[in-house]
């Protein structure tokens, strides 16, 4: 377990820790001169041989408020110091306030000092501190009375630290291996060494690491965890490791960089996430807002995106887009505080939602609606409504980086999940049955329509399709709807060519009817068409139905479309050139006139029109000043 103190300046949080492991984690010249913390200092007390504890003493002075929130990344419990003489102080409030807008909910109170007051005032600050901690995340925290001059209360408190990290120590965070870098420095004879706490995960020695966000690979040596040396670190303790690096990038790592496991390396600079707006601002949070962003040990400067109102007013929360103005590799429930441009007041907390996010539709309803359900639900339930509410599936490799899933972790957590999973190379895809199938209803309806207004032919090239969707979906998830519509005999396959036609052609029953209609409408004996909309209109059918339906005619040959709604029977068609080749071979000059078309045939003049220049599309006529002139045989209609 990883505990940080939190407190004023001068209340004996040193001295505390100091009387709890025996180490004094002051160790900067400047820290001995001055009698206070600048930067954080590190102790361990050992358990027994399989556990122990770390303590990071934060500064407590307002001038190293980042170094404080730094200390607290990768904790698991705060002790909060307050000395009886004093008081809560400034930073007293502000350190709470940095802990309530963390989350931080394991903690404690040392009241120190106690031998410089009465027990009246003791009982007192007590009481005083009772009603401060009561709207906070340590509104459950025992208050302990501390002597570091006389030892009172100690023993104690030791006794109630030691439980907690012994119960802790059980439940190891899951995931890739992160850990925070608060120190760096080089050992001779070792080399290059750093230090932090590890957030999530097991290390081993000889792991194979990522430094974020700079990309830079990493060979662990050794590990030295709590204090000792170990063959892994896990999550809940600090660590220092022994890095084998390129030469040449050593220079490079700094506090605030991420050491990773590979498989979760994802750096963004985009995040959703949700905030709390401190209560001691007296300013709505705006609207792109330029903040400074602490998170683990980094500090960025990023710009907020207010996605549901324009400003966020204090002691409220809300959904916000953060733009940052360098990549990092965070993870959801990654805890953060946000500190205004001058750097100087806490404004606000939060915790990551979508660690790589997209500018695109940031704020339509459905996507906060998205958002606003990861927030309070579990990981399983968010995937669900993740994958009803994308037509086209999501990206589960994407989503277990969010999630920190290791490989394995990710299987387990597939296993009962009522979704389909599409596998191809590298990529994992999860979408609903539900829109599993509609998505093969639009491609089938596309396909059938295309094929329809394609003039040419009866198929359609498979690039044609992929390229049609490339927009809203993956081309190897189009890959499959096509496969499967073709074991399900709905199109069918020659070569790259795909048709909804087959030699065998076969009606259902309601078509059945439908065709029977359709051919007693146009009446093989006369010169008729018909449109969708007047078989709709006149038989009462949907008019999404019937043009389903006369697409998938016009694939089997059975309907002749010659214009955008018009449909003839091929043995209509066939009538009509006859006439055509009538009326030229009558003519001396071989033409076809409009009007001599018309008198033949008794069909009107815009349907003699459509008739004709449908002819001269199929190169059965060809289109002169006079007239039009017999090109090919009337059977070429019909290729």
């Amino acid at each position: 377990m990883i505990i940080a103190t939190a407190g004023h300046v001068d209340h004996g949080k040193t001295s505390l820790v100091k009387q709890l492991t025996g180490v004094d984690t002051d160790r900067l010249p400047e820290e001995k001169k001055r009698g206070m913390s600048i930067d954080l200092g590190f102790a361990y007390k050992k358990i027994n041989n399989q556990n122990s504890i770390g303590y990071v003493d934060v500064p407590g002075h307002e001038n190293f408020i980042q170094n404080m929130i730094s200390g607290l990344a990768g904790v698991n419990f705060v002790l909060l110091v307050i000395a009886a003489d004093d008081g809560p102080k400034t930073q007293t409030f502000e350190h709470l306030e940095i802990i309530n807008l963390l989350g931080i909910k394991n903690g404690a109170v040392a009241i120190t000092k106690i031998d410089k007051v009465d027990e009246k005032k003791i009982l007192e600050l007590e009481s005083e501190l009772k009603v401060i901690l009561k709207e906070t995340s340590l509104s459950k925290a025992p208050i302990f009375q501390i002597s570091s001059l006389k030892k009172n209360g100690i023993q104690e408190l030791q006794k109630f630290l030691e439980d907690k990290a012994l119960d802790q120590n059980k439940k190891d965070i899951p995931g890739g291996f992160r850990l925070a870098v608060d120190r760096k420095f080089f050992l001779n004879g070792i080399g290059l060494v750093v230090t932090g706490s590890v957030l999530s995960g097991k290390v081993n020695i000889d792991d194979k690491l990522l430094i974020s966000p700079k990309n830079l690979k990493a060979r662990v040596k050794t590990i030295h965890s709590n204090s000792r040396n170990s063959e892994t670190g896990i999550s809940g303790q600090r660590c220092a490791l022994n890095l084998q690096v390129q030469k040449n990038s050593k220079d490079l790592i700094q506090r605030g960089d991420l050491l990773l496991s590979e498989f979760i390396y994802n750096p963004s600079k985009c995040v959703d996430a949700i905030i709390s707006v401190s209560s001691f601002i007296h300013k709505p949070l705006k609207n792109w807002s330029r903040v400074h962003m602490h998170i683990g040990t980094a500090k960025i400067i990023c710009r907020i995106i207010v996605l549901e109102k324009k400003e966020i007013f204090p002691g409220q929360k809300g959904l916000v887009q953060l733009k940052l103005e360098k990549e990092t590799s965070l993870v959801f429930g990654d805890r953060f505080i946000l500190r205004d441009q001058s750097a100087k007041k806490t404004i606000a907390g939060g915790q990551i939602i979508d660690p790589n996010s997209s500018v695109k539709g940031r704020s339509k309803a459905g996507r906060i609606e998205v958002l606003n359900f990861q927030v309070n639900n579990s990981s399983k339930d968010a995937l669900l409504l993740l994958v009803s509410k994308s037509t086209w599936g999501i990206d589960l490799i994407k989503f277990s980086i969010s999630r920190n899933f290791s490989k394995t972790a990710l299987k387990s957590f597939l296993k009962n999940l009522q979704i389909k999973i599409i596998i191809h190379k590298e990529e994992l895809w999860g979408i609903s049955e539900q829109n599993w199938r509609l998505c093969k209803k639009n491609i089938f309806e596309f396909i059938g329509k295309s094929i329809a207004q394609n003039q040419n032919g009866l198929h359609l090239n498979k690039e044609n399709i992929l390229s049609a969707f490339s927009h809203r979906a993956k081309g190897f998830l189009v890959d499959k709807i096509l496969n499967e519509l073709i074991e399900e005999k709905q199109i069918f396959k020659n070569g790259e060519k795909i048709s909804i036609t087959s030699k065998r052609n076969t009606f259902n029953s309601d078509e059945k009817i439908l065709w029977i209609k359709i051919k007693e409408n146009l009446n093989e004996s006369n010169f008729n068409s018909l449109t969708i909309n007047e078989f709709a209109e006149k038989n009462n059918i949907n008019i999404k139905i019937v043009e389903n339906f006369f697409n998938k005619l016009v694939s089997q040959k059975k309907l002749c479309k010659i214009s955008e709604k018009r449909y003839f029977l091929p043995k209509t068609i066939l009538k009509c050139a006859n006439v055509v080749e009538k009326i030229a071979s009558e003519n001396n000059k071989g033409l076809v006139d409009l009007g001599v078309f018309r008198n033949e045939t008794k069909i009107s003049r815009n349907i003699s029109i459509e008739l004709l220049e449908f002819f001269d599309k199929k190169l059965f006529t060809l289109r002169s000043d006079n007239g039009r002139i017999i090109k090919s045989d009337p059977s070429n209609i019909f290729k």
